[in-house]
């Protein structure tokens, strides 16, 4: 089992076991958002050094990051509760007792 697949079940497990919150669907994203205000400080920076184009560039970026996370969590807040009714969960388990 590759390491991506582990960690999806483990998640997935997760969610089952523990129920999901705003805070788990939340959680990946936290690494995304921190280089986002990062970007937020770059294009301001930029904006007050009078380079509008390259601060236009930066708050771009960062609507469409913002849109996509919103998009992501849409989408998984309605396909969550269909995955935890079709997913065979002692399978889960086996497969990843045997990783």
């Amino acid at each position: 089992m590759s390491p991506s697949e582990s960690k999806i079940l483990t998640t997935y497990a997760d969610w089952h076991a523990h129920g999901v919150g705003m805070g788990k669907f939340l959680r990946p994203f936290i690494r995304s958002w921190f280089i986002v205000g990062v970007l937020v400080a770059a294009g301001a920076f930029l904006l007050k050094r009078n380079q509008p184009t390259g601060s236009g560039v930066i708050w771009g970026m960062l609507f469409g990051a913002i849109l996509r996370d919103i998009g992501y969590l849409r989408k998984m807040k309605i396909v969550w509760p269909v995955l935890e009714k079709i997913i065979d969960w002692g399978k889960v388990q086996s497969l990843m007792a045997n990783r």
